[in-house]
């Protein structure tokens, strides 16, 4: 760890990552940690092939799946608390070109409709 590392409070972060592995029984994870554009944290834990004891590195790309649903909606809270939209506004008030395959679904839709999965879109399962 970098002196820098360590003056930002990311000391022991390692032993941590490591316990929390043990403790969730997951094999291995890559971890960032970015403030202001700059990475300050990038390492791997634990294994990314357990079954070859293949090491995760920062550079392991591991699946994330529907975590990827927080991100967007803690991205567009953060949006909400700042003013830039607002959870009942149409989607095409923000995004001009958002369409849908039903017209009046395409001017009613609005953020909260999109997060809550209440669009009527199907699942796209099949993609994976």
């Amino acid at each position: 760890m970098s002196g820098k590392q360590a003056a930002l409070g990311l000391e022991g972060f390692g032993d941590f990552a490591l316990e929390m592995l043990e403790a969730w029984k997951v094999p291995g994870a890559a971890v960032a940690v970015v403030r202001d554009g700059e990475v300050l944290l990038a390492e791997g834990y634990g294994l990314r092939n357990a079954a070859d004891g293949l090491p995760a590195t920062a550079g392991t790309v591991f699946a994330i799946g529907s975590c990827t649903k927080a991100f967007a909606a803690g991205s567009v809270g953060i949006a909400v608390d700042d003013g830039k939209l607002d959870w009942d506004t149409p989607v095409r008030r923000y995004l001009p070109e958002f369409a849908l395959y039903d017209p009046v679904a395409t001017e009613r839709m609005t953020p909260r409709d999109l997060l809550c999965h209440r669009s009527g879109l199907p699942g796209h399962d099949f993609l994976w």
